[in-house]
């Protein structure tokens, strides 16, 4: 009761929800931080402290001369942090990490999205460590907040709304939030995320036209309707998707049929 004894203080990490995305698998289970040596009280206390920083379950050892006190290890829940939006992500969903979300069309590839087709991304909230906070955030309180600006009138997209909480089975948060926007026309989108007032991310992406669709292509030529023997008659033809949106690529297997009036259809080459 007077002091003099010396302890050794360990906590380990053994369970968390960790994002993999941003700590390597199998790291959280190897977190190990020691604690300073107790300061000794004097009076039969001896006080440590650590500071963990990833959001896990944690074993505090406690132990003198290599045996541990009565009940150690102690088990220690650490939860997130408050959300940073300095940390905080915008990302493509994975059906892997977190069920219900999608990769699918998602705008922030390099492919950027399909005109026609929703497009999906998500706010993912992170504490200052990386920790992903699952807490849902109230509308009124430092929620996510997305806007979706299109760089042609024709793309109708002009949208701001707060993006809507990713819940797992049980209805609990799972600390990504979800937002889309739509349009048929090519071109360029800017989205830009918030937490509250404050940015999170800003990225301008593609909108790609969709496939061939050969009802919307359209076959024109300098020599219509006239063409003289013997010389090269050229007919350019603009690939077009189902919304009339010109394809900037090539790779289309297209074939053109001539054919005498009155005389039965001759297969020509293909002239993509």
């Amino acid at each position: 009761d007077t002091g003099g004894a010396s302890f050794v203080v360990l906590a380990r990490a053994v369970t968390g929800t960790y994002d993999p995305t941003t700590i390597a698998s199998g790291t959280q289970a190897r977190v190990v931080v020691p604690a300073p040596d107790p300061t000794d009280k004097r009076d039969g206390r001896y006080v440590t402290s650590f500071v963990p920083t990833v959001a896990a379950t944690w074993s505090v050892f406690v132990t003198r001369g290599g045996a541990p006190v009565r009940g150690s290890p102690y088990l220690m829940t650490v939860i997130p942090g408050v959300t940073s939006a300095a940390h905080s992500l915008l990302a493509c969903g994975d059906q892997d990490v977190v069920a219900g979300t999608t990769q699918v069309n998602c705008p922030l590839l390099s492919s950027g999205s399909v005109a026609g087709t929703t497009a999906p991304f998500y706010a993912v909230a992170k504490d200052a460590w990386n920790n992903t906070n699952a807490a849902v955030t109230a509308v009124d309180g430092d929620a996510f907040y997305f806007s979706a600006i299109g760089s042609l009138d024709a793309m109708a997209v002009n949208s701001w709304a707060p993006a809507v909480a990713v819940l797992d089975a049980d209805g609990l948060g799972t600390g990504w939030y979800y937002g889309f926007f739509d349009t048929n026309v090519t071109g360029h989108v800017t989205v830009r995320l918030t937490l509250g007032e404050t940015l999170v991310a800003k990225r301008v992406v593609t909108v790609a036209p969709g496939a061939i669709s050969p009802s919307k292509c359209v076959a024109v030529s300098l020599g219509v309707p006239n063409a003289t023997a013997g010389e090269a008659y050229a007919v350019h033809l603009t690939a077009r998707d189902a919304f009339e949106n010109e394809l900037v690529s090539g790779g289309e297997a297209l074939t053109m049929n001539v054919s005498r009036v009155g005389a039965e259809v001759t297969d020509a080459s293909n002239v993509a």
